[in-house]
Parts: structure tokens; C-alpha cells; sequence
């Protein structure tokens, strides 16, 4: 999935803290396969000079389409996540902070601090686990895959998988 690159050029950070307002615009595919957005999100990034580097606080905030975990429907809703990151160019500090750490290492000679990451860890950190259109979702049918919430099912209602079959003659001997 390509992701949109978002720079923020070394001769911007002119101050001991600063903050950029930005627009990013998502890839068209879904994010995590669980949503989509047609509209570019808000980025706000507070970035602070430290002696070693940079400290990003990101936000990013924006209207979403989510896809119902149980049936399946699209519906409108909101995201906003929050990452905070530093920026080194102590390559030491970065491998002290491991492959998870939220240190990352910039190169001396760099010219922009790329937050392209940091946006679209936001972005992931932001969406629920299982977005559910509403609470009462009834979801689909497991047998004809109707929409519960749109119409009845017309299914008998038995589950007739004759693979299951063979359990029904099971005995158990239960001491009580």
C-alpha cells in the first residue's frame, strides 16, 4: 500500500517548539481492511527541539467510512490518534530503544523530518478492533448470508451439516 509522504523541512523548526497543520490523503484501499476515507485527515504536529533531535507529538483527526464487522454495511464515523515520537541522530539511543521503540534515528545530514510513519501509526491506533454500524447489529445469516438488520431469513433454522452427524451418537458416561 503506498502511503502519502509527509516532510517537514529542518528550516520550518525555527523555534524551540513549533506546530504544523497539514492534510493527508489515505491510500485508496481499505485501512486494515476495516475502513476507507474519501476526505484528507487533519494533521496537527507539534514538533520540540531537543539537544539530540526532535520530539513529534502527532494528531490526526478526520471522517471515515467503516465497514460493520457483523454485516458487512458501510457507515460513517470519526477517527482521531495521537503518536508521539523522537527523533535522534544518536544512532546509540536508537538501537538502546529496540525495533518497537518509539526513537527513531535521523540522519545528520537530512534535510526533513519525515512523519509519513507516525501519521499512519496514528491512523491504524485510531480504529476499533470491530466496528459495529450499531450496537444492535444483528450481523448476516450464517447459513444464506442475508442482512438481519435489512430483511427476516428464510432459512429452516436447522443446522443440517451432515458432517455433525456422527456426534449425535456419542454417549458420555458421567460419575456424578
Amino acid at each position: 500500500m503506498k502511503q502519502e509522504v509527509l516532510q517537514i523541512p529542518f528550516s520550518s523548526i525555527n523555534k524551540e517548539r513549533v506546530s504544523f497543520n497539514l492534510k493527508y490523503t489515505c491510500p485508496d484501499e481499505p485501512i486494515s481492511g476495516i475502513a476507507v476515507c474519501h476526505e484528507p485527515l487533519s494533521v496537527v504536529c507539534d514538533i520540540t527541539a531537543l539537544d539530540n533531535g526532535f520530539l513529534a507529538d502527532t494528531v490526526v483527526r478526520g471522517e471515515v467510512i467503516f465497514f460493520c464487522g457483523r454485516c458487512g454495511s458501510e457507515f460513517p464515523g470519526r477517527i482521531e490518534g495521537t503518536v508521539q515520537t523522537y527523533f535522534t541522530t544518536d544512532r546509540e539511543e536508537c538501537e538502546e530503544g529496540g525495533e518497537e521503540s518509539e526513537i527513531r534515528y535521523i540522519s545528520p545530514e537530512a534535510d526533513a523530518l519525515d512523519i509519513s510513519q507516525d501519521v499512519w501509526d496514528a491512523i491504524v491506533l485510531s480504529l476499533p478492533s470491530t466496528p459495529l454500524c450499531r450496537l444492535e447489529c444483528r450481523g448476516l445469516c450464517q447459513r444464506c448470508g442475508v442482512n438481519l438488520n435489512k430483511t427476516s431469513c428464510r432459512c429452516s433454522g436447522k443446522d443440517n451439516d451432515p458432517r455433525w452427524d456422527g456426534l449425535k451418537n456419542i454417549k458420555f458416561n458421567t460419575k456424578e
